[in-house]
């Protein structure tokens, strides 16, 4: 979350350097630079209105074609059939956490930024919900630069690279498979948290 913060200039590096493709974070202007994101995060802000206008909330400007077409890549346009102009109550009450999740794809998807980054994005999910979203998550990850953000290492195991920090130290970077192999932190916690998932099925 730290490395997402920085990215985004939220606050600046006092060491090191952050760039993008190339070029140091600190020379561009911030609103160039966070319209280069879209993020989906764990704590989602839904409005106490309709599914229709949450997802428009990232682009008013946004066509209605864009909005369906947003909808229904992330699976959320049955709901939106369903509910109509229907609001979702105070924080998004009616709506499950699967849903809040479709809901902030479709923002992503609709921003067609080149950039996704997936802070702690299916945490909160139960296994079959977080199964159904990561498959969400591939079709808009497609031909953008992705950076997730997980403790639940079954949502990062198909990436192409995995960078293992520890006190905020990098000391491990592989593939999946490569770092399973070397039998380091990541394969330990990977262990873990399948003994995990065995006991809680």
């Amino acid at each position: 979350t730290t490395i997402l913060s920085l990215m985004a200039r939220l606050y600046d590096a006092q060491g090191g350097q952050v760039t993008i493709g190339g070029v140091p974070v600190n020379q561009l202007q911030i609103p160039v630079l966070r319209q280069s994101f879209s993020v989906v995060a764990q704590d989602i802000v839904i409005f106490n209105s309709s599914i229709w206008e949450n997802i428009r909330y990232v682009k008013p400007e946004a066509t209605d074609d864009e909005i369906w077409a947003a909808a229904t890549h992330v699976g959320i346009d049955d709901l939106i059939r369903e509910r109509g102009d229907a609001p979702l109550g105070p924080k998004g009450a009616q709506l499950s956490g699967g849903q809040k999740q479709r809901v902030a794809i479709a923002r992503a998807f609709l921003r067609s930024a080149p950039i996704l980054l997936l802070d702690e994005a299916t945490s909160a999910l139960d296994s079959r919900t977080e199964q159904e979203i990561l498959a969400t998550l591939r079709r808009v990850s497609e031909h953008r630069t992705t950076l997730a953000i997980a403790h639940r290492l079954s949502t990062i195991a198909d990436a192409d690279k995995i960078l293992v920090l520890e006190h905020g130290r990098l000391i491990e970077s592989g593939h999946h498979t490569d770092l399973l192999r070397r039998k380091g932190l990541y394969a330990e916690m990977w262990d873990r948290q399948r003994a995990e998932k065995s006991d809680s099925d």
